[in-house]
């Protein structure tokens, strides 16, 4: 199947949205999103997803990040600014990490029911056309 800019799109849209998912789960979230309650096991609220994609990781990182600046699907993320100085992602080709890593990236999304924050890492891997998106939320709690 040929991949195309929408459909990159909606896979984009549903890695965030079950993100936010997640991220509700683990910290302020109200019934019925409280299906996976995180009782601790990171020392704190956590979650843990990963996507294989076939798409290319620079395709991925510019779609995610084009979300993360327009708020997200629930308007409540907010790209962070790396150790590199970019807003939301490093891009870390050049330094040719093993296990094809290009990119990390950060951001923070504000909880719905209470005032906590939570941070959102993102690790975008992968050769050629096949990328794996692996992200971890922890809340600020």
């Amino acid at each position: 199947p040929t991949l195309t800019h929408s459909s990159i799109m909606r896979s984009s849209v549903f890695v965030v949205a079950v993100l936010t998912a997640c991220v509700a789960a683990a910290a302020a979230c109200e019934p019925p999103d409280c299906g996976r309650p995180d009782l601790g096991t990171c020392g704190n609220a956590c979650c843990k997803l990963s996507f294989d994609f076939n798409a290319n990781a620079d395709t991925l990182m510019h779609t995610l990040l084009s979300l993360m600046i327009s708020g997200g699907p629930d308007g409540r993320y907010e790209p962070s600014l790396t150790a590199e100085g970019t807003l939301g992602f490093a891009n870390l080709t050049k330094f040719n990490i093993p296990g094809n890593v290009k990119f990390l990236g950060q951001a923070i999304h504000h909880t719905k029911v209470h005032d906590y924050n939570d941070t959102i890492n993102i690790l975008i891997k992968g050769p050629g056309s096949n990328s794996i998106v692996e992200v971890f939320s922890t809340s600020q709690i």
